[in-house]
């Protein structure tokens, strides 16, 4: 079996790490910087190959895992899909909506009949390169896909637990992003740990809203992709998005900040769909139309 991760960054080299334990892995990588970072990385990993060629690293391969920023996903996707051969089965583990407010998960059904799933949770990418137990969830609707991706993770380091809900698991992988946003701000304004708690449980409130009008599972919520995922993100501290809106990064440094990017097609997906959301609405405002951070906490409590 062939493997091919597509992006060799953070949550690429993780992934590639875990599997490199029980099969061979090739990872495709544009950047010449990041190419030699993974080169220095791997050492005598020779279950890693680093491939420069997208073609090459498409063809023939049975799994392609996307681990590229959601921005240029779907440029790459459509790449990889005229060159890739065979029976393949795409893996999406970008996070992110597309700028119409669609998953990907929809576009890419539309235009392929080849199995897609997405893969989300809770995972931190430095502890999984590290070996550290993690567990995320793999949708899709095919279930001979599902089933067959999740035994070339088996006995590794990653968990997988499957589930025929790709729309809500896209969803609220894009959506923890931005609302990471929202712990950073309430971080940077000092008013403790107490009104995080307050804004998560109403935030979340918000995502169900919008899973459900868009056809996702809100029991999906419940479980890793959603609640999990959302803690770990909003509260672990290590979030780039949190850490934009703490104001320990900025947008200049050429981080990827997919919270922030998304920000502006989940404001207007709950527009379009007139969603009651004033917490994420409060969010766009805040980092969009520079209004004061103190709307956020005034959203909470049913002043906005």
């Amino acid at each position: 079996m062939k493997i091919t991760i597509i992006g060799g960054g953070h949550l690429g080299f993780a992934l590639a790490k875990v599997l490199a334990k029980k099969q061979p892995v090739t990872v495709w990588e544009c950047s010449p910087t990041r190419q030699k970072e993974i080169l220095k990385k791997i050492g005598l990993n020779k279950n890693i190959t680093v491939e420069t060629d997208l073609k090459k690293a498409a063809q023939k391969s049975n799994v392609i895992i996307f681990a590229v920023c959601s921005n240029v996903l779907e440029k790459i996707f459509y790449k990889v899909l005229k060159y890739s051969t065979g029976r393949v089965v795409f893996m999406i583990g970008s996070k992110g909506i597309h700028p119409s407010g669609q998953t990907f998960y929809e576009i890419f059904t539309r235009v392929t009949k080849r199995p897609i799933l997405i893969l989300s949770g809770p995972s931190y990418a430095g502890e999984l390169s590290r070996g550290l137990p993690t567990a995320v969830v793999l949708a899709g609707k095919n279930k001979k896909a599902l089933k067959q991706t999740e035994k070339i993770f088996a006995g590794t380091a990653l968990r997988i637990f499957p589930s025929s809900d790709p729309i809500g698991v896209s969803l609220a992988g894009c959506l923890k992003n931005v609302a990471a946003l929202g712990t950073g701000v309430l971080d940077h304004l000092h008013l403790g740990e107490n009104v995080k708690a307050w804004y998560l449980v109403g935030v979340m409130q918000e995502i169900k809203k919008i899973v459900r009008v868009l056809d996702g599972k809100g029991e999906t919520l419940e479980f890793l992709a959603g609640w999990g995922d959302l803690i770990l993100t909003a509260l672990g501290g290590k979030s780039r998005n949190y850490q934009f809106a703490l104001g320990k990064l900025k947008k200049k440094e050429k981080v990827t900040l997919e919270g922030y990017e998304n920000l502006k097609a989940v404001y207007g997906l709950i527009k379009e769909e007139e969603i009651r959301a004033p917490l994420l609405e409060s969010l766009y405002e805040i980092f969009y139309k520079k209004a004061k951070p103190e709307n956020l906490v005034e959203a909470l409590r049913g002043e906005r």
